[in-house]
């Protein structure tokens, strides 16, 4: 097999959510709403990512991945190997949202610690209350970024 790919591939561990195109339910409990289910991003690039993950997918496949920092992107399933699903973006993520989520490893954070702080002053934090039964209130602190998406609120963990 040749390799097409055009980006360099930037080695990553990212906890990421995965929404197959087609999914196969095998009882009505499997056929209730959408499937999410939970990989891990072993590299990315602009263009695509690869990542291991207990999923039945097929090769072409339509994929929905949430991206750490980024959001939801369309993806079609390029190869399949010893465990590992290569994938390629629909649109490819910008400069930026690919530093973006790199930026959300929390391993790359502790190579590069400059850079991430970098992608970190894109955000703005704040704290935020909740009230709870009985009148107890509870406070978390939230990152917000604006963006060519709209507004983003993340809880500070998953900055």
């Amino acid at each position: 097999m040749s390799d097409r790919r055009h980006d360099e591939r930037i080695e990553v561990h990212l906890s990421a959510r995965l929404r197959p195109g087609i999914c196969i339910a095998l009882d009505m409990e499997g056929a209730k709403g959408d499937i999410i289910q939970h990989v891990t991003v072993t590299d990315l690039s602009g263009g695509g990512f690869s990542m291991l993950g207990d999923t039945m997918l097929f090769l072409g496949s339509r994929v929905m991945v949430e991206v750490p920092l980024v959001g939801w992107r369309e993806a079609y399933v390029l190869w399949m190997a010893e465990g590992r699903i290569g994938c390629q973006f629909a649109e490819p993520l910008s400069a930026s949202q690919l530093d973006d989520a790199v930026a959300a490893d929390s391993s790359f954070g502790e190579m590069f610690p400059g850079l991430v702080a970098q992608a970190g002053a894109r955000f703005t934090t704040t704290v935020a209350t909740a009230p709870l039964s009985g009148g107890a209130v509870i406070e978390f602190e939230l990152a917000v970024r604006l963006s060519e998406h709209g507004m983003e609120v993340l809880s500070v963990d998953e900055v």
